[in-house]
């Protein structure tokens, strides 16, 4: 079986089942690593279940190791390419749209859906070089990021952004209240999804270090 190696093998959807495996079986190391190699190979769960576990799948759990002894990477791509489009990174919050604020409260709301919506916040951040509107192509980019960008890419991202949201959300929702008087019914809307985030310094729980289940 050819199983990744390393966190750039590894995509947004194959994390999201990875974190998944740790998460819904914290204390039983064979049941993790059916899924966890069910979501990095072409084989079936059931497949797996099959093998010899002395001969055949103890080797292929070895093969895992790093996964719960590496870091997920830091280091903060300026611009990543993906199936031949450019996405261009913008680190400053100020240049966010209120559709942008909007969507991320939306994705963020619940900390332990995070993961799970993952690709989503990604599709909300980063949109293609030229593009203004996030919301064109949305579902299709999200979909492309679950499937095919490396995690190694996205945690950066996604974490740089979730702490930047994180520590500009109380100036955000100064500058909103100030902004309602003209439409105040769907300005306070808005503002409401904000607040209803679940306090923002629960926000973060993705995991700095492996997905080993500690939360941060």
């Amino acid at each position: 079986m050819n199983i990744a190696k390393n966190w750039n093998q590894i995509s947004i959807g194959q994390f999201q089942q990875i974190n998944a495996a740790i998460k819904n079986y914290p204390d039983n190391a064979i049941t993790q690593a059916v899924w966890i190699l069910s979501a990095l190979t072409e084989n079936t769960r059931d497949e797996l279940l099959a093998l010899d576990f002395t001969k055949d799948f103890k080797p292929l759990m070895r093969q895992l190791d790093w996964i719960h002894s590496t870091a997920l990477p830091t280091q903060l791509p300026k611009q990543f390419e993906l199936e031949g489009e450019n996405y261009q990174l913008v680190y400053d919050m100020k240049q966010r749209t209120t559709g942008q604020f909007v969507d991320l409260a939306h994705f963020t709301a619940d900390p332990e859906q995070i993961i799970p919506n993952l690709h989503f916040i990604l599709a909300v951040l980063c949109i293609p070089v030229g593009q203004k509107n996030h919301a064109d192509g949305f579902e299709q980019r999200a979909k492309l990021f679950q499937q095919k960008l490396s995690i190694a890419i996205a945690y950066p991202i996604a974490t740089f952004f979730l702490k930047l949201w994180v520590d500009s959300l109380p100036h955000i929702l100064t500058y909103l209240e100030q902004q309602a008087a003209p439409k105040k019914k769907w300005w306070m809307k808005i503002i409401g999804s904000l607040r209803a985030t679940g306090g923002w310094l629960r926000l973060i729980r993705l995991r700095k270090t492996a997905p080993n289940g500690t939360s941060t």
